[in-house]
């Protein structure tokens, strides 16, 4: 009876501590996309200053 709650708990551990480590290297993936995206805008408003 313990050893089968042990096991339970032991499972939705995992799958919480998954979920988190899931949900921060998206937040990471998301942060670099929006870096990128704001050195690509960036790089375009140098450009288009350097010609006019």
């Amino acid at each position: 009876m313990i050893e089968g709650i042990l096991i339970a708990f032991g499972i939705l551990a995992g799958f919480y501590k998954f979920r988190k480590l899931r949900a921060e290297a998206l937040e990471q993936e998301y942060k670099a996309k929006i870096q990128r995206l704001q050195y690509k805008k960036l790089k375009s408003e140098l450009r288009y200053r350097r010609k006019h």
